[in-house]
């Protein structure tokens, strides 16, 4: 996975499309930090790593971070809203209406975001 996601940032950067494509890589969870008594991991909603590239975005961001054995978030916690949020705004939807059970909670998920325009 690591050198697909990197041969596809290159290469969108090499063509000059890294800006206008939104690259989200993520699943629905992360996995326990420790192994479970069936020597496998379970699901693990706290902690969970997600990758963001492109469309537009401020590089070089790395928002929060979490406990030595990614146990618990420490700093900066983002919810999934605020990362479905950002893509809206990316894409020109109005995050705000695409939220319609807790609209509240959809927000831009950094100040630096830069916008279309």
């Amino acid at each position: 996975m690591d050198q697909a996601a990197s041969a596809l940032l290159v290469d969108l950067e090499q063509r000059g499309m890294l800006d206008e494509v939104l690259v989200l890589m993520m699943g629905e969870m992360g996995r326990t930090p420790r192994i479970n008594k069936n020597s496998g991991r379970d699901h693990w909603p706290d902690v969970f790593s997600l990758l963001v590239a492109g469309g537009g975005l401020t590089r070089g961001q790395v928002p929060g971070s979490s406990s030595r054995h990614s146990e618990t978030p420490l700093e900066r916690p983002v919810h999934y809203h605020e990362i479905l949020a950002t893509l809206y705004h990316q894409l020109g939807i109005d995050h705000h209406r695409a939220f319609l059970r807790r609209p509240e909670q959809a927000r831009p998920y950094h100040a630096r975001v830069r916008t279309r325009g």
